[in-house]
């Protein structure tokens, strides 16, 4: 069980949890009914580095975001799927789709958001 942040003395005590936990998935341990666990990353910022870097202490596995819905239905139950979505991943031009990061810069109203399909 990892508890929320506010628990652990210092950030080694919370990660050492996560990988006590991370110990038990590998082992095959974690519930059918909450796995397999995927977790999304948007960008790469500060944040995403981050929170990247607790995910590592997991047993875990980087796939494309596309991949994320066969990774949901059929993914191993001894580690968790991480994807890093970035803006070409999830932003389309509203006429012809595509993504390019230079005319989104300058034209943001050009582009629409599929992040809760991607």
């Amino acid at each position: 069980h990892v508890g929320p942040a506010h628990n652990y003395r210092n950030s080694g005590m919370a990660r050492q949890t996560v990988r006590d936990a991370g110990y038990e998935i590998a082992l095959g341990m974690m519930p059918r009914s909450i796995g397999p666990l995927t977790f999304v990353f948007t960008g790469s910022g500060n944040v995403s580095q981050g929170a990247q870097e607790v995910f590592q202490e997991l047993p875990y596995e980087y796939v494309n975001p596309t991949d994320l819905p066969q990774v949901a239905e059929h993914g191993s139950m001894n580690k968790v799927y991480g994807a890093v979505v970035s803006r070409d991943d999830h932003f389309r031009r509203k006429e012809g789709g595509g993504f390019d990061a230079e005319e989104y810069e300058a034209h943001p109203e050009r582009y629409y958001s599929n992040f809760a399909k991607t």
